[in-house]
């Protein structure tokens, strides 16, 4: 039903999942470091009371919980749904939770990293004049690689 989610339980519980914000933009997110962790993001996102009053407010309890986990789901889709992918990425890495957009080939394209590093390059098509192609993933220094 959710292959977006993994919930890790044990000594140290965590979460990997993706959710979509309010425009239907995808973004990750990634709290594998304990607790203190969890319960800073949730009260930076500001959803630390809606999760309790599910009966979410613990990483723990989520993680051993089948039904707990669908119900905390369920309630982050809610409540991410409520604003930008960028709002909420920007709460996030403000407070050192891994995150990051899963963009769109067009997106990425466009993502100054991507462009930095050469990802997506432009090169002369016999026919089609210029055009964009994914770049080369090896950056050799005596002998470079070629678009051809």
């Amino acid at each position: 039903e959710r292959g977006r989610a993994r919930v890790i339980s044990g000594a140290t519980p965590g979460i990997i999942a993706s959710f979509n914000d309010k425009n239907d933009k995808p973004f990750m997110i990634q709290m594998v470091f304990g607790e203190e962790l969890w319960q800073k993001g949730m009260a930076a996102l500001g959803f630390d009371k809606a999760l309790a009053d599910v009966g979410c407010a613990k990483l723990g309890d989520i993680a051993n919980s089948k039904e707990k986990t669908k119900l905390f789901l369920d309630t982050m889709d809610r409540l991410f749904a409520t604003n930008t992918r960028e709002h909420w990425l920007k709460i996030l890495r403000g407070v050192d939770i891994v995150s990051a957009p899963i963009n769109t080939l067009l997106e990425a394209s466009k993502d100054p990293d991507v462009i930095a590093n050469n990802y997506v390059i432009e090169v002369d098509h016999p026919r089609a004049g210029r055009i964009k192609e994914v770049g080369l993933p090896w950056k050799f220094h005596k002998t470079p690689a070629r678009a051809g």
